[in-house]
């Protein structure tokens, strides 16, 4: 059963991909992800600066604690100088400067974890500065490769759609159209000819004609005439 339900899963992540690749538009997706590396950029640079802010607080609190120390040794030092003047007795300045000397001590024990601390805090910081200029070039690069993404995405939605109206045009009926229209009019053309030879032809035929009837015509009047003087020196009339 869950094989089966992972086998389904499967076919309709596939089929999301795919639709999800219909629908995505280059151009946009890149703007997107410009918008999501400013977005990251930004947050970054806040971190940055809260970083340094507590970078800062670490130093000047190791520093404070570096002054307590010395403050401290300087207080124990003062008292020995005083009971070695006779003004306060020798145990009593030996007992307070040992507690201003472990007070130092402590103090000083905390301003070298400060100091630790602080170390590492300016690790961090570097860093971060370090990824926050790679983000931006980052950012730069891309804001430049959009501007030749556009252009590069026009020409190529320009090719695709004339290739499409390319592939729509069946050119071999065309062609053959084109042919069969010339040959018509080279028939045409043909016919023309024929039918001119034959109106010529005919001409011809009936001036042939003409000219022999003609001829006979003349014949056979001239028979004609013939056979009346015949028949007038027959009857005696001339």
């Amino acid at each position: 059963m869950f094989a089966f339900l992972r086998r389904l899963f499967r076919i309709f992540s596939a089929a999301g991909h795919s639709a999800l690749d219909k629908m995505e538009d280059p151009v946009k997706m890149t703007e997107q992800g410009i918008r999501e590396l400013r977005a990251q950029l930004t947050a970054s640079y806040e971190s940055l600066a809260q970083s340094k802010a507590v970078l800062l607080q670490a130093r000047r609190e190791m520093q404070e604690r570096q002054e307590q120390a010395t403050s401290y040794e300087g207080k124990a030092i003062a008292l020995l100088q005083k009971a070695k003047a006779g003004a306060i007795p020798l145990a009593e300045a030996e007992n307070l400067a040992r507690q201003a000397l472990s007070k130092k001590e402590e103090i000083s024990q905390q301003a070298s974890s400060y100091e630790k601390s602080l170390l590492a805090q300016e690790a961090s910081v570097k860093s971060l500065e370090s990824r926050i200029q790679e983000l931006k070039s980052s950012v730069q690069s891309w804001e430049r490769e959009l501007t030749t993404l556009k252009a590069r995405s026009k020409i190529a939605t320009t090719s695709r759609n004339l290739n499409q109206q390319l592939a729509q045009v069946d050119a071999s009926s065309t062609l053959s159209l084109l042919e069969k229209m010339k040959e018509k009019v080279q028939t045409e053309e043909a016919l023309a000819v024929s039918y001119s030879e034959i109106k010529t032809k005919d001409e011809s035929l009936d001036s042939e004609i003409q000219k022999a009837l003609g001829t006979a015509a003349i014949k056979t009047d001239k028979s004609g005439v013939d056979s009346l003087a015949a028949l007038k020196a027959q009857l005696q009339m001339e």
